[in-house]
């Protein structure tokens, strides 16, 4: 680690406890999980290593603290968004190879000093002005579309960017790549057509690129009709799978807690919150929790999800306000102020699972986590 490095974390250790307070909300991390997890897609993709995927703030688990977690584990490159992203993580003295795969405008790739960094270039136009601008190596991943239409170069498009690449003296292919389109569905013949384009690409590339890669979590199940080496691995590495046919024992590595506030009793016919959209129906006691949808409370769970307190469900009633969340605890005995209060659970069938409040919300387990705040404060335990 460089000595700027160690000089930060000192500084941010003895800033921490001089100046500790008890958080309103903590993001806490399974490193246990995060590995396990790891592993088992390892098993799963062999001989393929996986490279786990660490955008959107590691999908709200905290890019740096997972990337530590994983800088250990000898994948052969992490992925990212941007470049930000990249820069972060070098800061913090993370050493494992990055691939950022978002797009980067041209003038970041041709003027960055990051180590072991690679770009991904999804178009012929950029790669024709990096080669043309090019005054050092520069390290790419070259994406080809076989069916998402988002970027990358068309397959007729491939043999004229592998003479660009050849012909520069400073651009170098350190990988091929493409981005599956529909591999959660369980009609595999798009993804089967995909890997079919794919593979024709990877015969052409192969022995010019170090590493191809197209699979994605859902994908795993067919990486073995993948001509490929290396398979990105998102959701998955979090502990939740986006295929619901098959069981691989993953174990979710987020939970996120908070507390009671104040608790009060509210009587029959009482109406609560912004809107007045809840009645008490009967006497009941409620806990306000000081959260809401600025940090990690989704508002479409107002009236409809849960928090735990020792395991027992409460519900959320009214709306969801920005930083305040209502619920009934009239079965929570304990649910005393400054009782810690379950938002999010780490146990895939519980009420407040991401699972879960992604189904009550109508949408996907990426949307839950990546909207999680980036901050809120994160801890690997």
């Amino acid at each position: 680690m460089p000595l700027s490095t160690r000089v930060r974390s000192v500084y941010r250790q003895f800033r921490a406890r001089r100046y500790a307070y008890k958080r309103q909300v903590e993001i806490r991390i399974r490193r246990e999980c995060l590995l396990h997890n790891l592993k088992a897609f390892q098993s799963l993709c062999a001989p393929q290593a996986v490279a786990p995927v660490l955008k959107s703030n590691a999908y709200g688990h905290g890019l740096i603290q997972v990337a530590r977690v994983l800088d250990a584990a000898q994948c052969p490159f992490m992925v990212v968004d941007g470049y930000h992203e990249a820069l972060i993580l070098r800061n913090e003295g993370i050493q494992t190879p990055l691939v950022v795969m978002g797009y980067t405008v041209t003038d970041n790739i041709l003027h960055s000093r990051l180590r072991r960094v690679a770009f991904m270039v999804g178009s012929l136009t950029q790669l024709d002005a990096l080669a043309a601008g090019a005054e050092r190596p520069c390290r790419i991943h070259l994406k080809v579309n076989t069916g998402l239409g988002r970027h990358g170069i068309e397959p007729t498009e491939l043999n004229q960017s592998l003479a660009l690449i050849a012909q520069s003296g400073h651009l170098m292919l350190g990988g091929a790549c493409s981005h599956l389109a529909d591999a959660i569905n369980e009609d595999d013949s798009f993804t089967c057509k995909q890997i079919d384009r794919w593979n024709e690409i990877a015969s052409i590339i192969s022995g010019k690129a170090r590493y191809l890669h197209l699979s994605n979590t859902a994908g795993t199940r067919l990486s073995a009709r993948m001509r490929a080496n290396v398979a990105r691995i998102g959701l998955g590495l979090y502990g939740i799978d986006t295929r619901s046919d098959r069981a691989l024992a993953l174990r979710p590595a987020l939970s996120v807690h908070s507390h009671v506030g104040i608790r009060r009793a509210i009587a029959k016919g009482v109406e609560v919150g912004y809107g007045l959209t809840w009645t008490a129906p009967d006497d009941v006691k409620l806990a306000m929790v000081p959260t809401g949808y600025n940090s990690c409370v989704d508002v479409r769970l107002s009236n409809r999800g849960a928090f735990t307190i020792d395991g027992v469900s409460c519900p959320i009633v009214g709306r969801v306000c920005m930083n305040a969340t209502m619920i009934d605890v009239s079965q929570a005995p304990y649910a005393a102020p400054e009782k810690e209060v379950t938002v999010i659970s780490s146990e895939p069938d519980a009420v407040n699972s991401i699972s879960s409040i992604a189904r009550l919300c109508n949408t996907s387990a990426h949307v839950i986590l990546a909207r999680l705040s980036p901050g809120l404060r994160r801890v690997v335990i």
